[in-house]
């Protein structure tokens, strides 16, 4: 349930050039990456299900920094920033990628309701950026119609906006031929506007590997 908020947004939130160039110097491939879910995290067995990351919006899923305690700026993170949701007339710039202390925002203009009833998943940075593969292949693992394998890579990209200086996303990059994009050069995927058969195919290979090797879990 929504619930609005009468206490001030965090400040520790808020971005500023000066705090966008730390986060970026101090987010490390050990660092979490959360994300909330309005579902149930666990399978009749008890094991955290993959279903809950809506593999459709892979390209582009939204996630938080949570920070290693070794790094200073830990202490400004925690797992209740993914459950804070901008509304109000001037949301839309509040939440647009943030270049210039010229969008930093006065505390009192944000308006914010929380979702406390939100779960809270995370991963380990470095372990999605470790899957990586050939596509496409059939179910049987196997080349399809005689193309070429072709090199899929992902990146969790820091996109941090006026009221969110922890935000990053998960980005998927391919390397078959696209428009002028040269065979070989690795270009973003963007979901439904990607190639569904190639889409698919990696899709099918990124849950595999996080089935297998439990890269996800439950974060308090």
């Amino acid at each position: 349930m929504l619930v609005g908020l009468s206490e001030p947004y965090p400040q520790r939130l808020i971005s500023s050039l000066a705090k966008v160039l730390a986060v970026s110097e101090q987010v490390c491939s050990d660092c979490m990456m959360i994300h909330r879910s309005k579902t149930d995290l666990y399978t009749i067995g008890q094991e955290i299900d993959p279903e809950i990351i809506n593999f459709e919006r892979f390209c582009g899923l939204s996630v938080n920094a949570l920070l290693c305690k070794v790094h200073p700026l830990s202490s400004d993170c925690s797992t209740k920033d993914v459950k804070y949701v901008i509304i109000g007339n001037n949301k839309k710039e509040l939440i647009k990628l943030f270049t210039s202390d010229e969008q930093i925002p006065e505390i009192d203009e944000i308006e914010y309701t929380t979702n406390e009833s939100l779960k809270v998943i995370g991963f380990k940075k470095g372990a999605i950026e470790a899957i990586n593969g050939n596509y496409p292949f059939s179910k049987k693992g196997s080349q399809q119609n005689g193309d070429e394998p072709y090199k899929f890579k992902i990146e969790v990209e820091y996109k941090p906006n006026p009221t969110n200086v922890f935000h990053y996303e998960v980005t998927l990059y391919g390397n078959h031929p696209k428009d002028k994009v040269t065979a070989g050069e690795f270009h973003k995927l963007k979901g439904k506007a990607s190639d569904k058969r190639y889409l698919n195919s990696i899709i099918s290979k990124i849950k595999n590997r996080i089935i297998n090797n439990e890269f996800l879990f439950e974060v308090k």
